[in-house]
């Protein structure tokens, strides 16, 4: 029986731009290993069971904020995280949601670092 922690979270097929076939495809598919380690250091930062905005992982992991944006709706997807209701004020002075880790995620953060 497969893990669903082993489950890949971004699939390049469904990255592909309609307009650069072939050079979005080349691109998806190289940034495949480069998700998986983002999805890491985000989950990672999440397993201290607060609450955190994009932006509020970002500085902790050292990616970039929208790099994180586009991997929390991933991780929100396969049920890792989970976007609660409670906002904060970010730096440029908007409302941003936050997440939380969720019991699927922090089994995934355990197997994962535990290879």
């Amino acid at each position: 029986m497969t893990d669903d922690t082993d489950l890949p979270l971004f699939q390049p097929h469904k990255a592909v731009r309609r307009t650069d076939v072939d050079t979005s495809r080349e691109s998806a598919h190289s940034m495949a290993a480069t998700v998986h380690t983002h999805h890491l250091l985000i989950l990672d930062v999440l397993g201290d069971n607060r609450q955190h905005s994009a932006e509020e992982v970002a500085d902790r992991c050292s990616l970039d904020y929208v790099a994180v944006n586009r991997r929390l709706p991933e991780l929100a997807r396969a049920e890792m995280v989970e976007r609660v209701t409670e906002k904060h004020v970010n730096r440029s002075g908007r409302q941003a949601y936050r997440y939380r880790i969720t019991g699927r995620g922090l089994h995934a953060v355990q197997t994962m670092t535990a290879r």
